[in-house]
């Protein structure tokens, strides 16, 4: 039963029903002749030399040159890994062609814009969350366990060393030594006790949704939303700013991280605005890159100046940033704007200090 069991995952990791016999023959007998191999696997005689070649093409046995050839199997941990790598090549190369299709499918014309679509499982969730985190360019918002915190945390570094702002929100959090292991992946970091809305913006094009859960518990009906589309991002990252951001305990504040020469990129504009009052109020001189569009024109620009000013009227939902350009002044709002000069998708701020 053992063994059949073991074919099979075998066969699963990429190997053939073949070729996952002979392997584990080899694996029993430690090291043997074709015929004796082939005895043992129950394989024809006049298939096994095909089959022993293609699994030392795959790492997974050595061949011995004397008279008859022997041949001995790889350590099983040793060959795990050779599989593991090849697998990882091929998931990566189909990720490649996946994304292929997928910018064909954008440029294609669509009938219906599906903006969201329903995850019923944990792993899956689990495994497209990461898949975000990893693909952000501009900015990332996080609301997510501390285990699962802990868990990416290399790919957080990654990200920070491309100059990417990255707000952390962690919940489930038990010891203030969790919070220390992840000091130097976010540029600013809040947290909670208790669970939390499981949520990450990626850029502005891009989230993952789930409820008040622990993201590998068991348990009651699971249900997530895989966001895609500007007017749903707006919501869900409003959602992240004002409701999860705002009522979480702060553990780390992002003037942490000013230093001269300082640079960031952004594509929502309150996170933008608290980053350049922080500035500010250090007496940082600050230049802001902006792309995004004219509001009377709908034109595409792309725009440089220094910060002016900061102007905010929570009751009026107004956020914006006045910049000096070639000695004329623009307003900057963020995605929606409407009264400003322009509408902000991407921003990049880079900070020096006052001589």
């Amino acid at each position: 039963m053992l063994a059949n069991e073991a074919i099979d995952v075998l066969e699963s990791l990429g190997l053939s029903r073949y070729e996952a016999k002979v392997y584990l023959a080899l694996l029993k007998l430690g090291e043997a002749t074709a015929q004796e191999i082939a005895e043992e696997a129950g394989i024809p005689y006049s298939k096994i030399h095909s089959i022993l070649n293609a699994l030392a093409n795959k790492g997974l046995i050595e061949i011995i040159l004397l008279r008859p050839k022997k041949y001995r199997p790889i350590n099983p941990q040793t060959a795990l890994t050779v599989i593991a790598n090849k697998l990882k090549e091929r998931i990566d190369k189909a990720k490649e062609i996946i994304l292929s299709l997928a910018l064909q499918y954008r440029e294609a014309p669509k009938i219906v814009d599906l903006e969201f679509g329903v995850i019923q499982d944990r792993e899956i969730l689990e495994v497209l969350a990461i898949s975000l985190i990893s693909g952000a360019t501009k900015e990332l918002l996080l609301s997510v366990p501390i285990d699962f915190a802990l868990k990416v945390n290399h790919i957080l570094e990654e990200l920070r060393d491309r100059n990417i702002h990255i707000a952390l929100n962690v919940y489930n959090v038990s010891k203030r030594e969790e919070l220390e292991k992840l000091y130097n992946v976010a540029d600013e970091i809040r947290f909670r006790e208790f669970p939390n809305a499981f949520l990450i913006v990626k850029d502005f094009n891009e989230a993952v949704y789930s409820p008040k859960i622990r993201i590998r518990d068991n348990g009651s009906p699971f249900g997530s939303l895989h966001i895609i589309g500007d007017d749903l991002i707006y919501i869900f990252s409003s959602f992240y700013y004002h409701h999860i951001w705002a009522f979480s305990k702060i553990y780390k504040a992002i003037e942490y991280e000013f230093k001269e020469g300082w640079i960031r990129t952004y594509v929502h504009i309150w996170t933008v605005l608290d980053t350049i009052e922080r500035l500010m109020e250090r007496k940082y001189n600050i230049e802001l890159a902006v792309k995004g569009y004219w509001v009377k024109s709908g034109e595409p620009v792309n725009i440089k100046g220094k910060v002016r000013r900061v102007v905010r009227y929570l009751e009026r939902g107004l956020h914006s940033v006045e910049i000096e350009a070639n000695g004329l002044l623009f307003k900057i709002g963020g995605y929606r704007a409407l009264i400003e000069d322009i509408e902000g998708r991407e921003f990049v701020i880079k900070a020096s200090l006052n001589r």
